[in-house]
This record gives structure tokens, C-alpha cells and sequence, in this order.
């Protein structure tokens, strides 16, 4: 989904992958919503990367959903606090927050029935995984309209 390269461009040189799987991770995200998109997808893919023995790191995961589930899915967000915003088709929501470990950022993409999440130390690094993520899908789809 994103070349090591480019997440050691996004991260740090001494990024590594750290784990993928074929399913949207449901720990550590207590909306229902999210849980129902994931739990309804029939494609998923979902990627870990990070600095051994650190607090850095980065994970991203995408996915189809059905309207439906993207439409509960942004009101969930929009009213636990994520800022949101339309453009052109593609639904962009995002939230940064302390945690106690350091910043803690999401970035959420909806478009078509594409579901892109990133979540990272900062908000400029969940947007750039999220941005890369959908320039790979749209490359590799050049047909369809995301």
C-alpha cells in the first residue's frame, strides 16, 4: 500500500514495516460506527510502521464501504469532535489530540465506496499517509472515479 521508501520519506530513516493484515483493526476506536464499517467491509488492508523501541510510528488501513456505513461513519466523527470537510466528491475529516504518550492524529477519507485511515503522531503525517494512500488507489484504478 506504501513503499517503505515513501514511509521513511513521511517518517524517519529508521522507519520500519511493523506489521499488515487483511481486515481493519477494531482496537482502540470506541465509536460504533467504525466497528460496523469495519466489520462490513469485504476488502481491507491495513499497514503498521515505526521506529523499533520508540513511542513513533504510523498505521493506515483501507477499505470499501457502502454508503450507508460512510454516511453514519462521518456524522459519528463529525460529532466526536473530527473537523470535516466536502470537496469535489472526497469527504476529509480529521482530528489531533494529546494523549498521554504525546500528539495523537486521525485523518479519515471517504469517496465513492473508498474508505481511507490514517492515523499518526501529527496531523501533517496522517494527511500525507492518507494523500499517498489515495494517489495509489487512484493510480491503480484509473477507471474509477475516487
Amino acid at each position: 500500500m506504501l513503499p517503505l521508501a515513501t514511509a521513511k520519506s513521511l517518517f524517519s530513516t529508521e522507519t520500519q514495516a511493523l506489521g499488515d493484515a487483511n481486515a481493519v483493526p477494531l482496537s482502540g476506536y470506541e465509536l460504533p460506527e467504525i466497528a460496523a464499517a469495519a466489520t462490513n467491509a469485504s476488502i481491507a488492508k491495513n499497514c503498521v510502521w515505526g521506529i523499533p523501541n520508540s513511542d513513533g510510528g504510523f498505521s493506515l488501513a483501507v477499505t470499501d464501504i457502502s454508503a450507508t456505513d460512510a454516511a453514519n461513519l462521518k456524522a459519528a466523527l463529525l460529532a466526536a469532535g473530527f473537523l470535516g470537510v466536502t470537496t469535489g466528491g472526497l469527504t476529509t475529516l480529521e482530528l489531533e489530540a494529546e494523549t498521554e504518550l504525546g500528539s495523537k492524529a486521525d485523518t479519515h477519507y471517504l469517496t465513492g465506496d473508498l474508505w481511507i485511515h490514517s492515523s499518526g503522531t501529527s496531523l501533517q503525517l496522517s494527511v500525507n499517509v492518507a494523500n499517498d494512500a489515495l494517489d495509489s488507489v487512484r493510480l491503480a484504478n484509473p477507471t474509477r472515479t475516487y
